[in-house]
């Protein structure tokens, strides 16, 4: 697994690459941690992910109520296809925001709403 962190001024963009599975996720974890520490939306990209656990999806469930509860996005972007069937089987995909590209995520949070 590599992650490339970025800060911009609206939000932290994380690139994930790779594979998310448990023995990466406690590095992850502190990634996200160091995101949520800025205050900002939080973008992950995922278009280079290969594989995640379902401690992946709950991981994301967690910093996802996180941020709501701070009035802030935490999308998900840029998901294969067959990761994609993962979230809508296990009904992840209810509870996240994905969007499909960069512009659509900037669309979101330039558009002045607040999570749902």
């Amino acid at each position: 697994m590599k992650i490339i962190q970025e800060n911009r001024d609206d939000c932290f963009l994380l690139r994930i690459e790779g594979s998310l599975a448990n023995e990466y996720l406690s590095d992850f974890d502190k990634d996200l941690r160091s995101a949520v520490a800025s205050r900002k939306h939080i973008i992950l990209d995922l278009v280079k992910l290969t594989f995640l656990t379902s401690s992946a999806l709950s991981l994301f469930l967690r910093y996802n109520n996180m941020m709501r509860s701070e009035n802030l996005f935490f999308i998900l972007l840029g998901l294969q296809e067959d990761l994609k069937k993962i979230f809508e089987i296990t009904q992840v995909d209810r509870h996240l925001t994905l969007c499909d590209d960069y512009a659509q995520a900037e669309k979101l949070i330039g558009g002045g709403g607040t999570p749902d």
